[in-house]
């Protein structure tokens, strides 16, 4: 599960990269959270909210491990 969500978060830039023009428009990064939850087949409610906030602290936390693996 977690490299199915790293590759549907990927194309979305403005959900890590802080220099986006998007990157504070929290709105939209929500609405994108659910279309990847959705897409994921994850389920609705407040599970899906709990869900949701693992998967994004799940992806920065790879994110900032990938990017510390590669500057070592």
């Amino acid at each position: 599960m977690e490299e199915q969500i790293i590759e549907a978060v990927r194309p979305h830039l403005l959900l890590y990269d802080t220099n986006h023009s998007d990157y504070m428009k929290s709105k939209l990064k929500q609405e994108i959270w659910s279309a990847i939850a959705r897409g994921l087949n994850l389920s609705n409610g407040k599970y899906h909210e709990h869900n949701l906030f693992r998967m994004q602290t799940m992806y920065k936390k790879r994110l900032e491990v990938h990017r510390t693996d590669n500057f070592i």
